[in-house]
């Protein structure tokens, strides 16, 4: 397992040193959740940036695995994207290469306890995606949400519980944040 933590749009200063500390938390979640998740996927980068960077960054991953979908529809993910985004301080894609790809705003989450507890609530959602057949079950909720391969809505509302379900599991390990700070 591979993590790799980057700084993307972050300005000169701070840069180094918050990449340092969020490979640090990192590296803590890492055996945490998968003690109470599962195994974590081969790659995982995290990439340490703005809001609307992160959002951009997400969208094109998003996109990369509905090739075809029309540009009206892609202009429409992306607006939806970022009205949907606005304040989240992370997000866990599909990396189009394999692996995750995992965006934190450090605009949201501006304190040490605010990131270490953003890194491990993504890392879950990484190590969700990497259950069997969860990335492909993935990918196929992208080409229904760019419209290339429509689902039933009860398919749909399937699949919106199973991400309602991954949220909630994320949210309960947050509080174990604390012990990657010490």
């Amino acid at each position: 397992m591979s993590i790799t933590v980057t700084g993307y749009q972050l300005g000169l200063f701070g840069n180094r040193r918050l990449v340092r500390e969020a490979e640090g938390y990192a590296r803590g979640a890492a055996p945490l959740v998968t003690q109470a998740v599962g195994q974590l996927p081969g790659s995982v980068t995290i990439t340490l940036t703005n809001e609307r960077a992160m959002i951009t960054l997400s969208t094109r991953a998003d996109a990369s695995f509905a090739p075809g979908a029309s540009g009206l529809v892609k202009v429409w993910k992306t607006h939806q994207q970022r009205r949907h985004g606005q304040g989240a301080f992370g997000v866990t894609s599909l990396d189009p290469r394999g692996g995750i790809a995992i965006g934190i705003s450090v605009t949201a989450a501006t304190t040490a306890p605010d990131l270490a507890e953003t890194i491990l609530h993504e890392m879950v959602h990484a190590a969700q995606l990497n259950a069997p057949g969860a990335r492909e079950m993935h990918i196929r909720h992208l080409r229904h949400c760019y419209r290339i391969e429509p689902w039933s809505r009860r398919d749909a509302a399937d699949y919106d519980a199973v991400i309602d379900r991954r949220e909630a599991e994320a949210r309960a390990l947050e509080p174990f944040a604390a012990r990657l700070l010490r």
